[in-house]
């Protein structure tokens, strides 16, 4: 699989099969951790930001769920999140972040806690070899 298809995955991306097959990316060997720590670090040292840039929400806007990392002028790396109220979806019902001190640390972070990788990426099966 390429660089540009599985960045498209770890962002939330959906291939549906008849694509898959035309590209050539089916059926397609499991995918490693590495693979996507290795692609999304690559994100995120060109765009400084992964998947997509934070916007700010303030309670009685509506609030979308939000998980991404920035990178930050002191070589630091930021893990931020935002969630909706489930029973408001105007006002935020968490919130936070963290700080690593690499991209790599960052990145696998938010592969385990956000993506819940190893496991499935829309079909396609991440293993940790």
């Amino acid at each position: 699989m390429d660089k540009n298809t599985l960045l498209f995955l770890l962002k939330g991306g959906h291939m549906d099969m008849p694509t898959r097959i035309e590209k050539g990316i089916w059926p397609h060997k499991p995918i490693t951790i590495n693979e996507c720590v290795d692609t999304i670090s690559m994100a995120i040292e060109k765009d400084s930001v992964f998947p997509y840039a934070w916007i700010d929400r303030k309670n009685g806007e509506l609030i979308d769920d939000l998980d991404i990392i920035e990178k930050m002028e002191d070589s630091k790396y930021r893990y931020r999140y935002r969630a909706a109220s489930p029973i408001n979806l105007h006002r935020v019902s968490d919130a936070g972040e963290k700080i690593f001190d690499d991209v790599v640390s960052a990145v696998r972070y938010y592969i385990a806690h956000v993506l819940h990788l190893p496991g499935d990426l829309d079909g396609w099966k991440v293993v940790e070899k």
